[in-house]
């Protein structure tokens, strides 16, 4: 983890505040399955870190056998949210 935040340009305490965000979004994907607006809202904040985690392997010239999975999961993450939206929960 440190050669990536190094890579990517962040510090090692930033690295650690995002992966800490990638857990809460996680946990709140869990509790979406009790809540729908616990749901949709851990599902939006998922969307941005996989949105920015692609732009920023982008920004450093990784190609997609490094930022693919993360570009795979924030499609799903999109298709589960409009899914979510539609839902009349």
């Amino acid at each position: 983890m440190l050669e990536s935040a190094e890579h990517l340009g962040y510090s090692p305490e930033a690295y650690q505040a995002i992966g800490t965000a990638e857990v809460a979004g996680g946990v709140g994907l869990l509790a979406g399955a009790k809540s729908r607006a616990i749901g949709i809202a851990a599902n939006v904040g998922v969307i941005a870190a996989l949105t920015g985690a692609v732009i920023e392997h982008l920004r450093a010239g990784d190609g997609p056998k490094v930022y693919g999975a993360a570009a795979a999961l924030d499609a799903l993450a999109v298709v589960t949210l409009v899914k979510q939206l539609g839902d009349k929960g």
